[in-house]
């Protein structure tokens, strides 16, 4: 029997037990990186669970990036840290615009916005 997996160092003592938990509770497989193909799964949600499992015992998280459409369904999970700048879809403006009382006047409602785009290229496709 393999011995239990541990959470990296750094992890949050109160998250300790909650991490390893999902992570030991799972197929022991799981902690290995994906197949390039290969790999066969009832749902697109057991995917994701399955590459959770990775992600949290490498010490990342994943999102979905992508659903293909109802002729091609598919899903592309990727790393948090993709990309270099954030997506903006809402083309709001990067800082917030305020009048001369302080009242705020942009689209854009508050400044203390978090991102977490480091640039990894870490991702994979599903279908």
């Amino acid at each position: 029997m393999a011995l239990p997996w541990q959470a990296k160092p750094g992890c949050p003592v109160h998250l300790r037990d909650v991490v390893e938990s999902f992570v030991n509770d799972r197929d022991p497989t799981w902690r290995l990186p994906p197949a390039p193909k290969g790999e066969v799964f009832d749902s697109f949600e057991q995917c994701q669970e399955r590459l959770n499992v990775f992600a949290m015992a490498e010490g990342f998280a994943i999102t979905i990036r992508g659903h293909g459409d109802s002729r091609n369904p598919c899903r592309r999970f990727q790393c948090i840290h993709h990309d270099e700048e954030t997506r903006n879809h809402r083309e709001l403006e990067h800082q917030t615009q305020k009048d001369p009382a302080g009242k705020i006047i942009s689209n854009r409602q508050r400044d203390a916005t978090y991102t977490k785009q480091k640039g990894c290229t870490w991702y994979v496709f599903c279908s």
